[in-house]
């Protein structure tokens, strides 16, 4: 059945959005932004156990001082302050290695592991209490009787693009969506959480897992951002909810072609190669900071560029930045910069000798896109979605091969016509995808079904 009443965007995620738009929070806030001159569409989010009108002048304001960089500059990262555990365990190590020499030396190393199993209990404890609390919360009667206030009415359609799993009661509105007589369509970004658990943020399992086979049920059509995503999310329809699903494949955009630099550096040029993404162990930095090492080890520090690592530091990476931190040959060659903006970002494709994206698995794989739209070789992943969006024009590796990112990287910076070969064919073949083509696509499909 097309549409007929309103159709309404949430913008829950990239309304409260405070810092540099990253991944899902960009997705929503592109997308949302080339509907609000439609008439019949409106834009919400929620406010508690309600969901509200968004005034759609004021949240374009918000989005755009943060696409324009006004809401944190660029930082050089240096590493957090120790945390309590670190502190706990750097302590006993130093009060240990004095006390226990020649014949209570033996002792050392149980009484270290006494103290790793001391924490790791309290921390099961407190994780336990925890999810007991919330347990005890959601089995109030109360709190699933309380009605969930919206401003709907039948025959509209409601789109969410968002982190739904988060600060959103969507499983208690949408088990009376029917009753309203109201769409609900949804985007999928990937199912990681669902086939790659360990690469999880802890504690996360349940409710992500919650989260697709809700998605799941009550859908009437979910936007799959790659052809890789919508062939997981049907086959979890089908071996977890016994449920056909409607579902399209809706590409993200990326920066506009060969958009111009919007500031130049004022510091003297220094080649880099550049690797865009937050920072946690599923986008598999490490491999860059063993490759970098080795390139540093072999041919001297000045033979090779720098290392830009564009991206929030992210979770379970201390011992990689501890390992940065002190390893003399990477620390003035490897540098992350956090919360820039795209003025900045685009500066940075743009100056790049080349990219580097080495994932072991993503949805899509967003800076493959920008880096080809700027003309810019990418060595990437040779796994899930990533070929998908390199349209034959990457260089693919497996992430696991170590030796083969070396080989490749070297070649890459010590032979410049090979370079400028695979470059030319970038620039003379990529087929860009705009934000505008998402919208077109999201657009078509609210009012086709």
């Amino acid at each position: 059945m097309k549409n007929q009443g309103k159709i309404w965007l949430d913008v829950t995620t990239s309304n409260r959005w405070t810092s540099s738009f990253v991944g899902i929070v960009r997705a929503e806030a592109e997308i949302v932004n080339r509907f609000l001159e439609q008439n019949d569409v409106s834009i919400c989010q929620w406010q508690g156990d309600a969901i509200v009108p968004v005034d759609k002048v004021t949240y374009r304001t918000h989005i755009q001082k943060i696409l324009n960089g006004s809401p944190a500059s660029t930082k050089i990262h240096k590493p957090n302050r120790p945390t309590l555990k670190q502190k706990l365990i750097r302590t006993l190590k130093f009060i240990f290695g004095k006390m226990f020499v020649g014949r209570l030396e033996p002792m050392k190393a149980p009484v270290l592991q006494w103290a790793r199993s001391s924490w790791a209990l309290v921390k099961s404890f407190l994780s336990v209490a925890k999810s007991l609390m919330k347990k005890s919360l959601a089995s109030d009667p109360g709190t699933h009787a309380q009605k969930i206030v919206h401003p709907f009415v039948s025959g509209d359609t409601y789109l969410t693009m968002g982190l739904d799993w988060d600060d959103k009661n969507l499983t208690s509105f949408l088990k009376s969506k029917e009753q309203m007589g109201i769409r609900y369509m949804s985007f999928c970004y990937d199912l990681i959480p669902v086939n790659h658990p360990e690469f999880l943020v802890p504690g996360y399992e349940n409710k992500l897992n919650r989260h697709f086979v809700d998605m799941v049920w009550y859908s009437d059509h979910i936007f799959c951002i790659s052809e890789f995503t919508q062939k997981e999310l049907v086959h979890f329809a089908k071996t977890e909810c016994a449920k056909e699903v409607s579902s399209s494949v809706c590409y993200l955009g990326s920066f506009q072609k060969y958009t111009p630099a919007v500031s130049a550096r004022k510091r003297e040029y220094v080649p880099f190669c550049l690797s865009v993404s937050t920072i946690e162990p599923r986008k598999n930095h490490s491999l860059l900071l063993q490759v970098w090492d080795r390139l540093v080890r072999k041919h001297g520090d000045e033979a090779i560029p720098e290392l830009i690592i564009v991206g929030k530091v992210g979770w379970q990476v201390h011992d990689m930045m501890t390992a940065l931190r002190i390893n003399s040959r990477l620390k003035n060659k490897v540098k992350i910069q956090e919360n820039i903006d795209d003025a900045q970002l685009r500066d940075l494709y743009t100056e790049s000798l080349f990219t580097l994206f080495p994932s072991y698995v993503e949805g899509w794989g967003l800076p493959i896109a920008e880096s080809l739209s700027y003309g810019k070789v990418c060595v990437s992943s040779s796994t899930s979605s990533m070929p998908e969006v390199g349209q034959g024009l990457t260089i693919l590796l497996s992430p696991y091969d170590n030796e083969g990112w070396f080989t490749e990287v070297e070649k890459l910076i010590f032979h410049p016509e090979y370079l400028s070969q695979k470059q030319k064919t970038v620039v003379d073949n990529y087929k860009e995808f705009s934000w505008s083509k998402s919208a077109d696509n999201v657009n078509h499909w609210i009012r086709k079904i």
